[in-house]
């Protein structure tokens, strides 16, 4: 089954390795906030993002359907599965890591940021929610991942 693809959002920060879970909070009009720590490298940090453990809360309006999905070790939400081939730098090469690095502190935007947007995705179709201008937002922590269809987010330090 096609289930989309996911494409990175485009945000200095990437979700904490050691973040295990993710704080949601359902808010009445159908908003939805998410906060989490973040990792940003210190050649690009801001103000606000050089403290001890920075925090960033997302906020996705709209937010009409939210589900959670518990992760095992060993899950991947970022596996090739949800990637185009070519879009994916292999995490387990040292080399790979520094491109990656290099990327990031050059565009100051996380290529792994463990936030993303599924293209083509086929939970908007099975909720009938593709005839609305919504979007499918993925979040992802060590042990759970959080998926949003909403109308469209914002995020902020916290």
């Amino acid at each position: 089954m096609n289930q989309g693809k996911l494409q990175p959002v485009s945000v200095p920060w990437a979700v904490s390795p050691s973040v295990a879970g993710l704080v949601l909070e359902l808010a009445e009009l159908g908003y939805t906030v998410v906060s989490f720590n973040v990792m940003i490298p210190p050649e690009i940090a801001t103000e606000e993002s050089s403290v001890e453990n920075p925090r960033v809360a997302m906020t996705l309006r709209g937010g009409l359907c939210v589900r959670t999905h518990i992760a095992f070790p060993g899950d991947d939400i970022t596996g090739a599965d949800w990637f185009e081939p070519d879009d994916r730098v292999g995490v387990s090469d040292t080399t790979a890591h520094d491109v990656e690095m290099e990327r990031w502190l050059k565009t100051k935007r996380a290529p792994r940021p463990g936030v993303y947007e599924v293209v083509g995705s086929q939970w908007l179709v099975s909720e009938g929610m593709d005839r609305f201008d919504l979007r499918h937002v993925v979040i992802e922590a060590t042990e759970i991942w959080v998926e949003v269809l909403c109308k469209d987010w914002s995020w902020e330090w916290i």
